[in-house]
């Protein structure tokens, strides 16, 4: 697609899912990107071992998969407009209260972590279940291609520059205030400026229409699909585990094996971000071209195999590499899927399905997180790796086999 022609189809799109992608960016540096990359330095500065915050993010996945079900069912009773808008303002919430942890009483902080953690995923999953159903029902068919990979090439843009913004500002503030560069207090500001900046988006939610998430006669929505969601559930669970493996301990893997400076660091994560927007620009012609579950199953195996080599070389150029990777095809292979599982059901099952979605990636995540610190720590980081190029690769052979077939595939 053209620049011209990506402008007119943006044009094209209407007042609320315009707005709709100003929640999208600003979530996008606050949340993936100031977030994403500085949380677990700022734990490491404040004296935690890779076992805590394991923990601490397995605490996150597994929230988000125990509130996707809830926000799923908020999503199929009140639309999804007011779950979005709820979530955006606790995951706001969460990360002004986690940004602080140096204040708290050190008896408390573990607990104080934990606490917050789980709350912003609360409020992250009412936002993130509900986000397909929307912006299905805020676009034609003609436009959902477009919007969706819309979706996901600002996300990783504004992602971009919320980590370039991360990888200086804790070296801007020790130069600034005089503090050591190993001091907690580097990384507060960035961290609460990433739950501040969090505002305009929740601004552009509530400014957003609702659009229908329910059939006209309830009886034409059928039984509720339980096949179809437990098989999504459990490809989405394998699906996540390479980008849960990749993306949970990169910036630790680079800090404490390869003694990578932050601001390297953020460097690298930027890159990857941008190069997801380059390619997502392509997402509508690869849909168009294998569909959406050839498209999931084929960037779902380059997403498995981005691992290999930070698995090969013990270096920060080849760690780069699978962290580029990593988050250019976790984001296409994400698009593919989720307008794949959305257009398996009726109408009212939408928002039921992408919670069992969201659910079980929450669950993969989690698994690997809370696990991944324990067995870096008595195997290594290469077993580590391995096991996450298995398990996606897993996931996309059991997305064909059950879904070849289907469709919409």
């Amino acid at each position: 697609m053209s620049p011209t022609a990506y402008l007119q189809a943006f044009k094209d799109l209407n007042r609320d899912v315009r707005l709709f992608m100003v929640s999208v960016v600003v979530s996008g540096v606050c949340y993936m990107g100031l977030y994403f990359l500085l949380i677990n330095l700022y734990l490491l500065r404040l004296g935690y071992e890779l076992e805590f915050i394991g923990v601490f993010v397995s605490t996150g996945a597994f929230s988000f998969a125990v509130f996707s079900l809830p926000a799923g069912m908020a999503g199929r009773r009140f639309g999804s407009r007011r779950p979005m808008l709820l979530g955006m303002g606790v995951l706001m919430l969460g990360l002004g209260a986690l940004s602080v942890a140096a204040w708290v009483p050190a008896g408390w902080r573990s607990a104080w972590l934990i606490f917050f953690c789980g709350l912003r995923e609360l409020g992250h999953a009412f936002y993130m279940v509900n986000t397909p159903p929307y912006l299905m029902g805020a676009t034609t068919a003609a436009e959902r291609d477009f919007a969706f990979s819309l979706r996901g090439t600002l996300t990783p843009v504004a992602a971009f520059f919320g980590s370039l913004i991360g990888g200086v500002l804790p070296r801007a503030s020790a130069f600034f205030f005089g503090w050591a560069e190993d001091d907690p207090a580097n990384y507060m500001a960035p961290l609460m400026l990433s739950s501040l900046l969090l505002l305009p988006g929740l601004v552009a939610v509530w400014l957003i229409r609702e659009v229908a998430t329910e059939t006209a006669e309830p009886g034409e929505r059928g039984a509720m699909p339980l096949g179809l969601m437990a098989a999504i559930a459990a490809v989405s669970g394998l699906f996540i585990i390479a980008a849960s493996a990749g993306q949970s301990f990169y910036n630790i893997y680079m800090d404490t094996a390869l003694g990578v400076p932050t601001y390297l660091i953020g460097a690298v994560a930027s890159t990857g971000q941008l190069l997801t927007a380059v390619t997502m620009l392509a997402a509508p012609a690869l849909m168009a071209r294998w569909g959406h579950g050839g498209t999931f199953v084929r960037m779902g195996l380059g997403l498995s195999l981005s691992l290999l080599p930070m698995v090969l070389v013990p270096h920060w150029l080849a760690a780069g590499a699978s962290v580029v990777g990593v988050a250019a095809l976790m984001s296409l292979s994400f698009t593919a899927l989720a307008i794949f599982h959305q257009g398996l059901v009726p109408v009212g099952w939408r928002p039921a399905m992408s919670g069992a979605s969201m659910m079980a990636m929450g669950v993969g995540w989690g698994i690997v997180s809370s696990g991944g610190g324990y067995f870096v720590a008595t195997w290594g980081w290469v077993p580590f790796f391995l096991l996450g190029i298995v398990g996606t690769a897993l996931g996309m052979g059991l997305f064909w086999w059950r879904f070849s077939k289907c469709h919409n595939y």
